[in-house]
């Protein structure tokens, strides 16, 4: 079979459209992974785009808009977040028994921000990406 030469573009179109949606898939049902995870998925993923050889550009340039000079290569963190803070949406838009209680507890918030481990905690994870939104 014969191996196809993708340009830099080609690769990140890659990485956005089938690799991201597909190792962070369970991002947005769990609590948000830890550094090193992120950190080596960021890794998996430059190393992929430039053939495994040194970055040519600096990340941070590279995540940036077209208009920025960038190509617009997503961000695994800002990615998460993302996904934590579509939760806000479908507890706003949802009418559903899990949404009633769910609002009902967020009256208890701050008393059960004192009792959660926050590191493990699903809600803390969408409110703090919440809030990193916000301000």
């Amino acid at each position: 079979m014969e191996k196809k030469n993708l340009t830099v573009l080609g690769r990140v179109v890659v990485v956005k459209s089938l690799v991201l949606p597909i190792k962070l898939s369970t991002a947005q049902m769990l609590p948000n992974p830890c550094k090193v995870f992120i950190k080596t998925v960021n890794e998996d993923f430059f190393k992929y785009i430039w053939n495994d050889m040194p970055d040519r550009i600096k990340r941070v340039q590279f995540i940036q808009n077209y208009e920025s000079g960038g190509v617009k290569m997503p961000s695994v963190e800002s990615h998460i977040n993302v996904l934590k803070i579509n939760w806000i949406r479908r507890v706003a838009q949802s009418n559903k028994k899990w949404v009633t209680l769910f609002k009902m507890g967020l009256s208890k918030l701050d008393a059960m921000k004192k009792n959660i481990n926050n590191e493990f905690c699903f809600w803390y994870d969408v409110f703090l990406s919440w809030s990193s939104l916000i301000s």
